[in-house]
């Protein structure tokens, strides 16, 4: 078995992949520039890591790391945070001379970065998606305001992630005043038709062997997320949809993508068709469910990538529910008008099928070390933005 650094040790993804590497054999090393992260504390990690800020100390982060990897020789990295995909990804010619790296293709991020290019390869791959303007100046948006007729309609940044800088505007009248708001601190965002869904997001994670065949394909829908409109998912559950699992497939074939790539869909309510939103590039962020079903998406990227060739697993159990009980799911509850009538309810507490991303009795420790992050950091509006209300760029 071998030696797996996990970066990113505040995400709940890193501790979904720390104990699905660990039960797998694997000797876990996790690491991230807070000590009180959730990931750096679970039973599973042999080592905490903690490096310099990949978002405010970037430079520092990867003369850090490149002494840490010729210290610790690990056989795999495994970055779960967007801000180290994007930052290894620029440095991955230095990096991949001192371990292997779980990344996409460097020249296939764009797809998944930039909202607009998503519109384009979801066209040229023949895959529905909402129709999409990505005006360029001003010119470019009286034009695409005059081509639109039907709203509401969608602003959102062209680079951010989480639902960052998203609106729903239902007002004609507010359109090109919101849409100059958004550009304001999102150059350039894309206009798109509006999906009326009763389902929250779909979410199918694929995995690309180094030949595209399919090593996984895993979908689960948003029961809830929080902000209550659009965001974080809180509590998610698995389902099997071959439609939507052949349209990801496609699409990131078409790209020519390797690796995990993560799309996700609104499924419209006007003619049952799931729709493609975007892509990303990294660990999907309910990881813990994908295991917890059956794939075990954390090992089949380091067979992937360590190994060169990994064993597809193809079939997984549908039904199985997560939740980010602590604060997201009580923030949904306190924020949802309608929080006594939730499906299911929020104070189904015991049911045998639902799982907490952090609640474990067998590894106590990173719901401890989560909640003493809350409190630290509960004072600071530009962290409860940024990781819970997901307001602000994931990128500069």
């Amino acid at each position: 078995m071998g030696k797996v650094l996990i970066t990113g040790g505040l995400e709940r993804k890193t501790l979904a992949a720390a104990r699905c590497l660990a039960e797998f054999g694997h000797e876990v090393h996790v690491g991230d520039s807070s000590a009180l992260a959730p990931g750096l504390w679970s039973r599973y990690c042999k080592k905490r890591i903690v490096y310099p800020s990949t978002r405010y100390e970037p430079q520092k982060h990867i003369a850090f790391l490149k002494a840490l990897l010729l210290a610790e020789k690990y056989d795999f990295v495994l970055p779960c945070s967007e801000y180290e995909v994007h930052l290894y990804s620029e440095h991955e010619d230095e990096l991949a001379k001192l371990s292997r790296f779980a990344l996409p293709p460097k020249d296939k991020l764009i797809y998944a970065m930039d909202k607009a290019q998503t519109n384009v390869a979801a066209r040229k791959a023949g895959v529905p998606n909402p129709r999409t303007w990505s005006p360029q100046s001003e010119s470019e948006l009286d034009a695409a305001l005059a081509e639109i007729k039907d709203l509401p309609i969608v602003i959102k940044p062209r680079v951010a992630s989480g639902a960052r800088g998203l609106s729903i505007v239902k007002d004609r009248a507010l359109l090109r005043e919101t849409y100059l708001q958004t550009h304001g601190r999102y150059a350039w965002p894309v206009l798109q038709e509006y999906i009326p869904s009763d389902e929250g997001g779909n979410v199918t994670v694929v995995i690309l062997g180094v030949k595209q065949e399919v090593l996984c394909a895993f979908s689960y829908v948003r029961l809830r997320e929080f902000p209550v409109a659009a965001g974080a998912s809180t509590l998610v559950e698995s389902v099997k949809r071959k439609d939507q699992e052949d349209i990801a497939v496609k699409l990131l074939q078409g790209i020519g993508w390797t690796g995990i790539g993560m799309v996700e869909f609104r499924r419209d309510n006007r003619d049952g068709v799931p729709k493609v939103i975007e892509i990303n590039e990294r660990l999907n962020a309910s990881t813990r469910l994908s295991y917890l079903s059956g794939v075990p998406i954390p090992q089949i990227l380091y067979e992937l990538y360590v190994d060169g060739k990994a064993k597809p697993v193809l079939d997984y159990k549908a039904g199985v529910r997560c939740r980010w009980l602590i604060p997201a799911d009580f923030l949904h509850f306190l924020a949802n008008p309608n929080r006594f009538h939730l499906k299911p309810s929020f104070f189904n507490f015991f049911d045998p099928d639902t799982y907490d991303e952090f609640i474990d009795r067998d590894d106590w420790r990173p719901l401890f070390f989560w909640l003493l992050w809350l409190m630290a950091h509960s004072l600071d509006p530009a962290q409860w933005r940024d990781f819970i209300f997901r307001e602000k760029s994931a990128r500069k």
